[in-house]
């Protein structure tokens, strides 16, 4: 274990043990070609739509929370991948901030951000991963959840433009 302190923080980092080592090489063999179709499948099987969805109440404090490079944890029991992942959050975001939230930190009308200004402009303020791909999403598609939890990380306001920076230059 190793730890690190930054900013009056602790983190302690540790080494998870090999999960597919504590399978049998059969069962491991048996799931393998059927995971990544099945994770697909998954992804797309929605049954309901989250307790959050269209709740104005819970909208609004999440805008009221969240800051740029906000980590937004998401569980939905209405859809199968929720079920299938271990543990209470299924997915993870990053909230990229507003169009405003984005020119405060300098980073707005970056070069490395001039593909996806009009994205950003138009709401599109959490930067996600959904199999296939990488992609912009708006709030309305991330409160689609049953549980929402933010977490932030302790950066200063040149650590977040550079992250910004960084992940929208993919």
């Amino acid at each position: 274990a190793a730890v690190n302190r930054r900013e009056g923080m602790a983190t302690i980092s540790v080494a998870p043990p090999d999960p597919v080592a504590s399978y049998p090489a059969w069962l491991i063999g048996l799931a393998d070609p059927v995971a990544k179709p099945l994770g697909k499948v998954s992804a797309h099987m929605v049954w309901r739509k989250g307790r959050l969805y269209r709740q104005e109440a819970a909208r609004t404090r999440l805008e009221r929370t969240l800051r740029p490079l906000d980590l937004v944890l998401v569980q939905s029991d209405g859809r199968l991948s929720g079920h299938l992942i271990p543990g209470l959050f299924a997915h993870v975001a990053v909230y990229l901030g507003t169009e405003r939230d984005l020119a405060r930190l300098g980073v707005f009308d970056d070069p490395a951000l001039a593909r996806h200004r009009a994205a950003i402009a138009a709401g599109n303020t959490i930067i996600e991963a959904e199999n296939p791909r990488v992609h912009l999403s708006p709030l309305d598609d991330m409160a689609d959840a049953d549980r929402l939890a933010v977490l932030r990380l302790p950066l200063s306001t040149a650590e977040r433009a550079r992250a910004a920076r960084k992940l929208l230059a993919q």
